[in-house]
């Protein structure tokens, strides 16, 4: 308890400013766009908040030999094409194991 926390709020601004406010709060970590990491960073600034950031999407697909090819292909769909494409964690990358590569590959241009 106290560890990990979980606020959901419709007004984001103002409770993350009392958040990183409060000096029990020593660590935020955010993976988002890089306008909100700039705003969070700018806060964080305030306090002496470490911060870890993963901004403007930077999110591997990884598929491996063992994979449900079907299963990927269609996670691979969701994950890059969720929102047209316009989302944080949109994959911006496929990696794919050699094993599986042509079948991947081929499954994807059809």
């Amino acid at each position: 308890p106290g560890v990990v926390n979980v606020i959901t709020t419709s007004n984001p601004g103002p409770v993350t400013a009392a958040m990183l406010a409060d000096p029990r709060v020593r660590k935020l970590s955010f993976t988002g766009s890089t306008g909100v990491g700039r705003g969070l960073l700018g806060e964080a600034a305030k306090h002496v908040v470490s911060c870890s950031m993963e901004l403007g999407g930077n999110a591997p697909f990884i598929v491996l030999d063992d994979a449900d090819l079907e299963a990927a292909l269609d996670g691979a769909m969701i994950a890059k094409m969720r929102n047209a494409g316009e989302a944080c964690t949109a994959a911006n990358r496929l990696y794919v194991q050699a094993g599986i590569h042509d079948a991947f590959t081929e499954g994807l241009r059809k």
